[in-house]
This record gives structure tokens, C-alpha cells and sequence, in this order.
């Protein structure tokens, strides 16, 4: 593996498909409509409300407004539904990302995550325990900025947050976009794939280790 090019000193992790398992790789979106009632001849209506809220989705819009939206196309969806909740009862833990993080630690690299969050989800994915156990610190959350990966404002935010240089940050993140907006302001990074979170994380520890 390549050495990085400078020494870390603070790493920045994504939360879903990084320091948890979310929707990344796998068939629970699919899973999720499917407990909806979405049939293929609703889901072009479907996509068609959520696609037009994407741009919004995870800072000034708040995701559970689209509830009523798909009951106008038929989905007969409870009173007391909640996206969040359906989202984060199907998210996991992320076991290999532990090792690396706690090396990280071990040397005296801070952690921080920078993630965007659909309002109100960061909580519910922490109080569900889905996260490592760790203090991280900065939490850089676009449902709070209103601003979100991969426009460069909220790293510039996230940069503001720390006393390091750009060149001794590593971010990690599951994608690509997000990944070349860090490097466009010198930082290091580490395209994270949740398909193969072992691998990852232990591609993830090695980076740590020979940074020191």
C-alpha cells in the first residue's frame, strides 16, 4: 500500500456505509419499498417524489414530508410512519471499522465524523447503538449546516472545526463524489467500500499505521 504523503493527525469518517452499514451494497432499499406496498406499476410515481426532493434531502427538507405524498399515490402507509425509523431499523454496525478506529486513537489521531444525515437521524441511528463506541468529535452533520457533501462548503466547515492542516486529514468515505471534493482542498483519502467492509477496514488500519 502507498504511504501517505504526510502524517495524520485527524481523520474525518462518513457514517452510513462507513462507520455503520446502511443501504450502501445491498438490497435493503429494495426490502424497505417492498414493506411499503411499492409495486412496480407505483414505483415510477414513486421515484418520481423522491427524486425531486433529492437535491434537499439532506439538509433544508425535511424527508418525512414525502409520507403524504405517497399516500396520494396509493400507498397506504400507517399514521405514525416514519422514514427515519424504517431507515434505521434496517441499518447495522459496522464491527470491522472498530480497529481500525481505536489504532487511530492508540496514537493519538482524533476522530471526527462528517456525514450527510436526513433531519433527525444522526439521533436515532445513536441511540439505536449502531456507532462505535468513541467519542467523536467534530460531528459535521449537513441536516444541521444546510449544506451537504460533496459541496465544498462543508468540508471548508469541517476544516474550521480542527486545528490541523488539510494535508494531515484523512477522510474516509464510501463515494466518489464526496471523495473528490477532500482532495480538491489537499486532503488525504480513502475510498471506503461497504460491499467489503473487512477489507476496507483493514486497508483503512494499514493506512494508520504506516502514517504514524
Amino acid at each position: 500500500m502507498t504511504k501517505p504523503r504526510n502524517k495524520i493527525k485527524f481523520i474525518y469518517l462518513d457514517v452510513g456505509g462507513v462507520s455503520i452499514l446502511d443501504f450502501s451494497g445491498t438490497d435493503r432499499w429494495v426490502r424497505m419499498l417492498e414493506s411499503m406496498g411499492v409495486t412496480s406499476d407505483i414505483y415510477p410515481e414513486f421515484m418520481n417524489i423522491w427524486n425531486s426532493h433529492h437535491s434537499e434531502i439532506n439538509t433544508i427538507y425535511d424527508v418525512e414530508l414525502m409520507i403524504n405524498e405517497f399516500r396520494e399515490i396509493g400507498l397506504n402507509l400507517p399514521d405514525d410512519y416514519c422514514f427515519n425509523d424504517e431507515f434505521v431499523k434496517r441499518f447495522t454496525p459496522n464491527e470491522s471499522i472498530t480497529k481500525p478506529i481505536n489504532k487511530a486513537i492508540e496514537y493519538g489521531i482524533s476522530v471526527g465524523l462528517l456525514t450527510n444525515m436526513y433531519q433527525r437521524m444522526f439521533k436515532k441511528i445513536s441511540d439505536a447503538n449502531l456507532l462505535p463506541r468513541i467519542n467523536f468529535y467534530p460531528i459535521i452533520d449537513s441536516s444541521l449546516l444546510g449544506v451537504a457533501k460533496p459541496d465544498i462548503k462543508i468540508y471548508e466547515i469541517a476544516l474550521k472545526e480542527i486545528s490541523y492542516k488539510p494535508q494531515n486529514v484523512l477522510f474516509v468515505d464510501n463515494s466518489i463524489p464526496n471523495i473528490k471534493t477532500a482532495q480538491l482542498l489537499g486532503w488525504q483519502t480513502y475510498l471506503y467500500n461497504p460491499r467489503n467492509p473487512i477489507k476496507s477496514s483493514n486497508e483503512l488500519l494499514d493506512i494508520i499505521n504506516i502514517s504514524r
